[in-house]
């Protein structure tokens, strides 16, 4: 498949380490930085906003995903 690169805008799964629900939370790329790293605002009232975080291709706690295709 083809594969997916990180831009501003686009929206991501963030998956916490202590997610209150235990599933993902949205959160939208606000940053691509040139070593790759990114900077995500997460939709949750327990995470502090604008935090670099590490892509996974699995759900992993800290890390974000790509949504699954619907």
């Amino acid at each position: 498949g083809m594969e997916l690169v990180p831009t501003i805008g686009r929206i991501v799964h963030y998956h916490a380490a202590d997610s209150p629900t235990g599933g993902p939370m949205a959160a939208i790329i606000t940053r691509v930085r040139e070593n790759g790293d990114i900077t995500l605002t997460v939709f949750a009232d327990s995470t502090e906003p604008g935090i670099r975080r590490s892509f996974s291709e699995t759900p992993a706690p800290g890390r974000w995903t790509w949504p699954p295709r619907a």
